[in-house]
């Protein structure tokens, strides 16, 4: 059996990956990196060693050895990975390099994506550092998902959310993705049953457009929601077409459906020929201060075995009415928050949020870069704490609870709250929600 030269063997595997897409010849980046030898002597030794480490770097050992002061026969490239840094780090590195030469949206190298075995959709380095000053961090650790609306201590009271319904704006698949319909269905379900996933054509709901008006001198924000119809089926199918183009590297492709650019420029999703799909994120905040998080089951057919908020739930037609008017009653968001935390967590704990839903606090929305669909993000903060709150759901469980596995982190305790952002199977809307609600919470900067 084969043995890795590395002792890091993740190191080693980021190493390979970066040969792989760049050589260990290659002129772009190696030419250019020559002729800006006095860039590098502003850098740490640490700093450049990582470059080197990279395979982006290829200076002769007599350049690298003079740098450190050491003779060439007392420096081997093995000696300067041997430090166990960041994986995601090291390619935000290499690609934001990468960005100055070529300025693509997606590379076409598939051995640098991001990638977790069970998410169809990838996002590449390319991509997040493209978008990096719109996306959602706690330190260096980052979620890829464009912020649409909230920030800092801003939050929407229920009195301030809209929805316009229009059930009669059904959603239809692009004409491209809709002669695939079938053949794509039948792949689908059939890795469903492989896994034991639960898979079936939901009636959910999806974002149209959306806006922010203020009404008064007040300038509190209102959020309107226009809201229509569409089917599990569409979405994943859809979900699966887009991810393969993501996979290819297919710029071109990709725009035909959706201009990531002006989502990103303007918030404007109006335009996105994609489902838009909407899903409610919950994060919880016990009162002894544990903000909980969940690793999902493997047996539900949409991000098996990831990490992501304490809730995730998509919003149904039926049992949320969210597309019928109900004036009386809480905003279809609030519903599908409410619903989710009975069914995944606890009916319990669903009635006391129904009572005192002020605790209940809409963040913002997002837009997630895997499958390019925004998410509602909501924080709840309980009077139990993280016992009450584990016996609560033992002594009276949700009916879903086999979805996943709630799980907690002190929110004072920030360097546990960063080695759990820095694990790569995250849900981009999960991750986005948690440290969403992390900043509502703690609005200080982090410094790890």
């Amino acid at each position: 059996m084969k043995t890795s030269p590395y002792k890091n063997e993740r190191m080693g595997r980021l190493i390979e990956d970066v040969r792989k897409c760049y050589g260990i010849g290659v002129n772009e980046l190696t030419e250019k990196f020559r002729q800006e030898l006095g860039y590098f002597k502003g850098l740490s030794r640490q700093t450049f060693s990582r470059y080197i480490a990279d395979g982006v770097v290829q200076y002769n050992y007599d350049k690298i050895a003079e740098f450190f002061g050491v003779k060439k026969t007392d420096l081997t490239l093995k000696e300067l990975i041997d430090d166990d840094y960041d994986y995601e780090a090291v390619l935000y590195k290499v690609l934001t390099y990468r960005k100055s030469i070529d300025g693509e949206l997606f590379i076409q190298e598939p051995e640098i994506m991001l990638q977790t075995k069970n998410r169809q959709s990838v996002v590449p380095l390319s991509t997040i550092i493209r978008y990096e000053n719109e996306l959602y961090y706690y330190g260096k650790k980052v979620a890829p998902s464009i912020r649409l609306i909230g920030a800092g201590s801003e939050y929407f009271p229920a009195k301030t959310i809209r929805v316009i319904p229009c059930p009669e704006n059904s959603y239809i698949l692009p004409r491209k993705i809709q002669v695939h319909r079938e053949e794509i269905l039948a792949d689908i379900k059939n890795q469903a049953e492989e896994k034991k996933q639960i898979f079936f054509d939901g009636p959910n709901t999806r974002l149209i457009d959306y806006k922010v008006e203020i009404h008064d001198a007040s300038e509190q924000k209102y959020l309107v929601l226009k809201l229509g119809p569409v089917g599990w089926f569409d979405f994943s199918v859809s979900s699966y077409y887009i991810s393969h183009l993501l996979r290819a590297g297919n710029i071109q492709g990709l725009k035909e459906f959706i201009d990531v650019d002006e989502v990103a420029d303007s918030k404007e999703l109006s335009q996105n020929k994609l489902p838009n799909i909407l899903c409610v994120t919950v994060t919880i905040l016990t009162h002894d201060r544990h903000i909980l998080y969940s690793k999902r089951s493997k047996i539900v057919s949409a991000d098996g075995e990831m990490l992501s908020s304490s809730i995730a739930e998509n919003m149904h037609q039926n049992k949320d009415y969210s597309l019928s008017n109900r004036p009386d009653d809480l905003p279809a968001p609030f519903r599908t928050a409410i619903r989710g935390i009975s069914e995944e967590c606890s009916p319990k704990i669903a009635q006391y949020v129904v009572e005192n839903y002020h605790n209940l606090l809409f963040l913002g929305m997002d837009f997630d870069l895997s499958v390019l669909h925004p998410d509602i993000l909501f924080l709840l903060m309980l009077p139990l704490n993280l016992q009450e709150f584990k016996t609560t759901c033992r002594e009276f469980p949700g009916k879903d609870f086999i979805e996943g596995r709630i799980r907690s982190v002190a929110l004072s305790d920030n360097q546990k709250i960063y080695d759990l952002l820095s694990k790569e199977n995250w849900v981009p809307g999960g991750k986005a929600s948690f440290i969403r609600a992390i900043e509502f919470l703690n609005p200080l900067p982090v410094k790890t």
